[in-house]
Formats: C-alpha cells, structure tokens, sequence
C-alpha cells in the first residue's frame, strides 16, 4: 500500500471491469473476516503498512493509532465487549475469457 495508491471500491467495481474487458464471470461470492474472542485477526500489522495514509488523509493522529500498543488495546476491547465483528471481506470472482473472432 505504500508504494501504490489502493482502490478499496475495487470488490464491488470488479464485475463491471471484468465484463467490460471481455470477461464472463460465472460465479460471485464474498467473505468477511469475523472477528471473536477465541479466534482474534492481528489488526496491528496491517494498521502498520497503511499508517503514513491513516495519518496524512486525517482519518487518526498517530497517538490516537499508538501502533505499538493497538493490538494490546484491541483485544482488550473485544474482552472487554464479548461481542463478535466483522473486520473486512474479501470478493472472489471465478471467471473464464471469452474468444471473440
């Protein structure tokens, strides 16, 4: 992410740009990433790579992030709430190319 400027719209661009590129998808399906108490995603390390956008797009300071202490605060959190979340999804696109003559 640091070296490239990422499109998070991309999961739901990604069937129109396929089809207009020749492509059929012949099958869609999403996933998300559930977080729980007893099967907890390291959000730390991903917070780290885009913390420099985080931070220049005004979204959080970098004390508000302390990176070195998120993960620690993070899963506090979650004890603390005992609730399950959902963290990001991820699409999958099956697709086949079309020849056109």
């Amino acid at each position: 992410m640091r070296t490239r400027v990422g499109n998070i719209q991309i999961g739901f661009n990604l069937w129109s740009l396929l089809s207009q590129n020749g492509l059929v998808v012949e099958k869609a399906r999403a996933m998300a990433v559930v977080q729980t108490l007893d099967a907890p995603f390291p959000m730390a390390p991903v917070v780290r790579v885009m913390l420099h956008r985080i931070i220049e797009k005004g979204v959080a300071t970098k004390d508000e992030i302390d990176i070195n202490t998120l993960e620690y605060r993070l899963a506090e959190e979650r004890e603390k709430s005992k609730t399950t979340y959902r963290t990001d999804g991820r699409a999958s696109l099956e697709h086949r190319m079309l020849l056109r003559y």
